[in-house]
Formats: structure tokens, C-alpha cells, sequence
């Protein structure tokens, strides 16, 4: 194994542009803290630091301050256990100097398992203080973070401004988040203006996310503040906690006392959620496209939570002036939502009933000193400052027609719910054929066939295709189609670029849906390495507890399939319910898929 890894590292270094020709491996001597220190001092900008098979306990944290790659030798071989202070701590800290930000140097963390033994607020701070100079070369990828179950706010990954990239094939145990963007509005918008769609953000893809036992996780996706980030083909599965437990799955911070401004934005697409009921999202500012979703094994199709935190001109002290981001007629940022669409998420049993369900939490707080106490009270504005087709527009049960219910009339809080669709879906020439009879309605153009079971999850079969077009002014007293946002190709152009070439490519190491699902006699499950190397299938039951190895030798190259006919290790035929698979290939990548046995 020593030998494989020392041969992959020097191929990954040949692939290296010229420019990094003179990057080096480092090698740590062992997992132990003092050791990684040492090899990461010795390191140059763009080395990579080996960190070879163990078992460490750490009683510190690490500090990474410039661009390298740190590299273990894979889940479940390099394990770093954290033991050291709590509360707002983190097992490792990457805040690079302003060399690295300066030349955009490349930052990777990958092959790790990482696990709590007392509560730390993050396993990962990835930190930039120099927003002027964003850091778009940023992967985190093929580690595994096990979090405590404390109830208490703490979560794998935790990110404050200027750092773009990708964390993808990642495996998360627990937390109340699984990741959370931090830092404020009043510094976020010092930062490279964020474009929906574009490379300026942190893409978390193909990650699966999981509760065990009786866990109150909710393994919430937090906007934070002054955030831009992208959730799409993630698993998360909270299925320990059943179909009734409450859970949300993102939510984006508007304007609060004790945080420095409100959020910017997310894209959210092609996730797939079971177990427990509630939110898709809770936003309170900023702009959020949120599509394709899938939500199973839940007594409710999800709903919409939208607010305003606190009323922007009042209490927002941010001036927009000279930025991309609207403002307030005093300059101020907009700190509530605005230009944001909700469409083709679908929850339940099945994870086949559209979510339509919006509640208006109410307009806005009003936030008051009193006696030198910060108060807050609900606000009921005449007119509405909140408003559906306003602020922001979802899918309903009734066919899009280009007409929406008049604005104000619904969608407001203490009001109606709105009945008509504000925004629509099919093809080019479906689109061109509805005249749209207001501002910001939306149609995605699509050619794909819908199938939330091949568009959802990790690693999907078929990525989501299309592009978002909204309706505006045509200058002759009507409107008009205007192409408005298009998701980012996938994978992220990271995973196959420049620094980061490397043979455990997700895109091409693939677990296949197993077939027929549910069933009870037996199941084909069917997987593809790009290399040849060690590989395990491994039968899991819904508590995690191993049933029977499939799988557990050398395996070349190629497409294999396997069957399993429902018995355990001994060959007794195991209990009608859901159970997991689990690849898990030499190079570190791993994946995860659900089955359901009935007898």
C-alpha cells in the first residue's frame, strides 16, 4: 500500500502544470500533530505533505497558512481523533497568508477520518482575511468528519469569505450543520461579486450526510452570513431519526444582533433527503434558487419558510453603492429576499408530491434599544413588504400559464396563500408559446426528461440540464423572456484540472442503483473502478451495523456486478427493511446507496 501511494503521488506531480514543476512531496512521519507541523513547516507553496496510515490523538489544532495539499493516506487509514479544547474550536484552521492568496495557490485536504471526542464548534475553518484576493482553488475532498451527538451547534465544515472551490465525495456523521458559511454582508460584499452559476462560490457535491441511532441532528446547510455556496447531489440521509422528527434542510441569515450583516445567496439542487419532516429552507435574505430535490421517507412534502430578520434601511448599515447587489432607496443592501425561485422539489413517502407549501413567518422584526436592552417585535407592514411574485416565486399544483394571482392579493403574511404558478418548466418552444403578463415570472427551459431518481443523490446518473429564464420589461408596455441563470457543468471543473488531477476522479469510480428496489428474493448491485486496487461492498442495516461483506479482494479495472439475496454473513435471510451499500475503493473514494428488502 506504501508502495501504491508513493507511485499515485509521483504520477500526480507529473501532471502538475509547469509552472508547479518544482513542487515536492513532503512526508510526515507519522499522523501524530507535532509530526504534520513539522513536514508542513518544511513545505513550500504548492508541496504536497504525505501524511502515511494511523492513529493519532490530538490534543491541539493544526494551522495551515499556505497553499499545500495535505494528503492521508485514505477514510479509515490515516484517522485523526481530536481530544483538545472545546466549544468555538477546530481540529484543523486553513487561513493562508497573503502570499498565497495573492498568487491563488492550491489548497487540498484529502484522505482523512476525523472524529470528536469532545465538542468542537467545526472539524474544518477554511478562512481568507484577504477578500480582495479570493482563493478559487480550494478542494476538500474524500475525508470522513464524525461529530459528536452533543444536540449543541457544531458541524463538519465551517467557511468564512473569499474561498471558492469544491468539497465533493465526503462522508459527515452528525452535527447540528453539516457545513455553514460564515462572515458578514459588510465584508461579503467586498468579495468578488457572486453570479449565480459561476466558479465564485464553494460547491458541496456528491457528499453523503448521516445521522446515526436516535440523533436530534437536523444536519442543517447554514447560509450564515455573506455567504455564496452551492449544495447539489448530496445524500442525506436521516432516516435514524423517522418519518415524524423535524429537520430543515438550509437556511440563510437575514440582518441580526449578533451578526455582522445578511447572507447573499445559494444555489440548492439535485439533493436527495430521507427520513424526518419540515423545511426545504428558512430564508430571510438574499437570493436562493432552490430546484430538483428530492425528500423521501417523510409524512410531508416539505415547505417554504420565508421572513425578513430586521428592516433593512433601520438597521442595516451597510451601504451597496458601487456593488452588484440591490439596495435600499437610502443605499443600503437589501437584506431581505429578493429574485429568489422554489420549483420541482418533491417530498413525502415516496418523495413524489410537489412542495408547495409557503408560510410567511411575518414581514419583519423591528429592533429597538430600550433602557439599553435590544428588543425585537413582530411587524405587520400595510403594505406588505414581503411578498410572493415580488421577492420571490414557486411551482403550485395549478399549470403556469404566464398569469399569476395580482400581487398583493396572496403570499403575504397574515394572508392567502397564492394559488397560480409563478414560474413554469418544459422545452424552448413550450416556453415561447406562454406570453408572460408580469415581472420576474420564470420558466426553466429544459430538454431532459424528469426523473428525480437519476438526477438526485450522490454521484447522479444524469446531472440537471437547463437554464432558468425570468420575464422583464420589453419596453412596449409588456414583457418579454430573458435567459436568467444556468447551473454550473458537473463535475466542478476542479475535480479534473491543473492541481488537482488525481485517478480516485468520483466521475469515474461510480456505485450503481442496485435493481430490482425494493425486492425479496435477490438484487443486483453493479460498480465501476477506473483502476485496479482493493475494493469493498460492504451490507449495512439502518443503525450501521455491518451484515454481510460482498466484496473484499483485488478487483480490476472495469464494470463488475455482484448480487445479495438478502441474507446476513451466516446466511440467515435478514428482516424486512431498509439497508445500505457501501463501496469503498484503495484510493480513498467512497460512496453509499439505500435498499429496501421486504420479505
Amino acid at each position: 500500500m506504501k508502495q501504491f501511494t508513493v507511485i499515485v503521488l509521483f504520477l500526480f506531480l507529473l501532471a502538475l502544470p509547469t509552472l508547479q514543476s518544482e513542487a515536492k512531496i513532503i512526508n510526515s512521519n507519522s499522523c501524530e500533530l507535532d509530526s504534520i507541523r513539522a513536514a508542513i513547516d518544511r513545505a513550500d507553496y504548492e508541496d504536497t505533505v504525505s501524511v502515511p496510515k494511523g492513529e493519532s490523538t490530538w490534543e491541539d489544532y493544526l494551522l495551515i497558512n499556505k497553499g499545500i495539499i495535505l494528503l492521508g493516506a485514505g477514510i479509515d487509514s490515516t484517522v485523526i481523533k481530536y481530544n483538545g479544547p472545546s466549544g468555538y474550536t477546530y481540529i484543523i484552521t486553513v487561513s493562508p497568508d497573503l502570499e498565497t492568496a495573492q498568487n491563488d495557490y492550491p489548497i487540498r485536504i484529502s484522505g482523512f477520518t476525523f472524529e470528536k471526542l469532545v465538542r468542537a464548534y467545526a472539524v474544518l475553518l477554511l478562512e481568507n482575511d484577504h477578500h480582495e484576493y479570493p482563493l478559487t482553488k480550494v478542494m476538500v475532498d474524500h475525508n470522513k468528519f464524525v461529530n459528536l451527538n452533543s444536540g449543541e451547534t457544531e458541524f463538519s465544515i465551517q467557511l468564512n469569505l473569499a474561498m471558492f472551490g469544491v468539497a465533493h465525495n465526503n462522508i459527515m456523521q452528525n452535527g447540528s450543520h453539516a457545513w455553514r458559511y460564515m462572515g458578514g454582508l459588510g465584508e461579503g460584499k467586498e468579495v468578488e461579486c457572486w453570479i449565480p452559476g459561476s466558479l465564485n462560490a464553494m460547491y458541496f457535491e456528491d457528499n453523503y450526510i448521516y445521522t446515526t441511532g436516535a440523533s436530534s441532528s437536523s444536519l442543517v446547510i447554514s447560509g450564515g452570513n455573506g455567504n455564496r455556496y452551492v449544495s447539489r447531489y448530496n445524500t442525506f440521509d436521516l432516516s435514524s431519526r423517522g418519518p415524524d422528527a423535524y429537520a430543515q434542510l438550509h437556511d440563510i441569515h437575514g440582518n441580526q444582533p449578533n451578526n455582522n450583516g445578511a447572507g447573499i445567496g445559494f444555489e440548492v439542487y439535485g439533493n436527495h433527503r430521507t427520513g424526518t419532516v419540515g423545511r426545504w429552507l428558512d430564508l430571510r435574505a438574499g437570493k436562493v434558487f432552490i430546484f430538483y430535490n428530492k425528500w423521501s421517507e417523510s409524512r410531508s412534502p416539505g415547505s417554504y419558510f420565508v421572513w425578513e430578520e430586521y428592516n433593512d434601511d433601520v438597521f442595516s448599515p451597510y451601504s451597496c453603492e458601487g456593488t452588484c447587489y440591490p439596495q435600499t432607496e437610502s443605499g443600503n443592501c437589501v437584506q431581505r429576499p429578493y429574485d429568489s425561485y422554489f420549483w420541482r422539489n418533491f417530498g413525502g413517502t415516496d418523495g413524489d408530491v410537489l412542495s408547495t407549501e409557503c408560510i410567511i413567518n411575518f414581514d419583519h422584526y423591528n429592533r429597538r434599544y430600550i433602557d439599553g436592552e435590544d428588543t425585537i417585535e413582530a411587524v405587520i407592514n400595510d403594505p406588505p413588504l414581503i411578498l410572493e411574485n415580488q421577492n420571490w416565486w414557486r411551482d403550485n399544483n395549478t399549470a403556469f400559464d404566464g398569469t399569476i394571482d395580482p400581487i398583493g392579493s396572496c403570499g403575504y403574511y397574515g394572508g392567502p396563500s397564492c394559488t397560480k404558478s409563478g414560474i413554469g418548466y418544459g422545452t424552448l418552444e413550450e416556453m415561447n408559446a406562454i406570453i408572460p403578463t408580469a415581472e420576474g415570472l420564470g420558466f426553466w427551459v429544459t430538454d431532459q426528461e424528469f426523473d428525480l431518481e437519476s438526477m438526485t443523490g450522490q454521484n447522479p446518473s444524469v446531472p440537471i440540464n437547463g437554464t432558468l429564464y425570468r420575464s422583464v420589461d420589453n419596453g412596449s408596455g409588456g414583457y418579454e423572456w430573458e435567459a436568467y441563470y444556468t447551473p454550473l457543468e458537473y463535475p466542478h471543473p476542479l475535480r479534473t484540472a491543473g492541481a488537482f488531477v488525481c485517478p480516485d476522479t468520483a466521475s469515474h469510480t461510480n456505485l450503481q442503483p442496485n435493481l430490482p428496489n425494493p425486492f425479496n428474493t435477490k438484487t443486483a448491485i453493479s460498480y465501476s473502478s477506473p483502476v485496479t486496487g482493493h475494493l469493498s461492498l460492504v451490507i449495512y442495516d439502518i443503525t450501521g451495523r455491518e451484515i454481510k461483506t460482498l466484496v473484499d479482494e483485488v478487483k480490476t479495472a472495469g464494470t463488475h456486478t455482484i448480487e445479495w439475496d438478502g441474507t446476513n454473513r451466516g446466511g440467515t435471510k435478514v428482516p424486512s427493511g431498509t439497508y445500505f451499500y457501501r463501496i469503498k475503493v484503495e484510493n480513498g473514494f467512497t460512496s453509499a446507496r439505500k435498499m429496501i428488502f421486504l420479505k
